[in-house]
């Protein structure tokens, strides 16, 4: 983002976001992971996204996903899950941050993405448990979320509302994330 290059260091001990300044090399902030979860360890890639003119990096990591200023490092909004192992990156569209809390029992939840501080109890807008996948990242398609569980259900969602459009087994187990051409 501009001259910065922002990634997770989500590793079995101390979680964090990383932000490099692109000309120097050098480190230009890091955002400490909260929590004690017993298992720290994701693997997501951050996502850009615009709230009301402003840029923001949603990354998920194990139990928190946070909105982080990709100039200062600073958190404007989290939402707390249970969850670790995070892979699937966040979608964003419809005015709503699409993420899957991956491993154990993932679901996959939609945050309003205007808060501030915690917005757990305040900014999802629905949440879905059954067939989120592990692995695969989600696929929006117009209005539509596509979705494949890691042990072979695809299901497609209604990307504004979660209500389930349809859903199918189709076989096998899959890791890869669905594209549309």
């Amino acid at each position: 983002v501009d001259d910065r290059l922002i990634f997770s260091c989500d590793g079995a001990s101390n979680p964090v976001v990383v932000a490099l300044d692109t000309k120097s090399g050098r480190e230009a902030w890091r955002y400490k992971r909260p929590g004690d979860s017993p298992k720290k360890f994701a693997f997501c890639t951050p996502t850009l996204i615009e709230v009301s003119g402003k840029p923001l990096v949603v990354i998920p990591g194990a139990d928190s996903m946070a909105a982080l200023d990709p100039k200062t490092g600073e958190a404007v909004w989290f939402i707390r899950y249970t969850g670790y192992s995070v892979i699937p990156r966040p979608l964003f569209a419809n005015g709503l941050v699409y993420m899957s809390t991956s491993f154990d029992s993932p679901s996959l939840i939609a945050i309003r993405p205007d808060g501030s501080g915690d917005v757990t109890d305040s900014h999802i807008a629905w949440q879905v448990k059954r067939g989120a996948p592990h692995t695969p990242s989600l696929l929006l398609v117009g209005e539509e979320l596509y979705m494949v569980a890691d042990k072979g259900i695809v299901t497609c969602l209604d990307a504004k509302t979660g209500d389930q459009i349809w859903q199918e087994r189709i076989g096998g187990n899959f890791s890869a994330s669905p594209i549309y051409a």
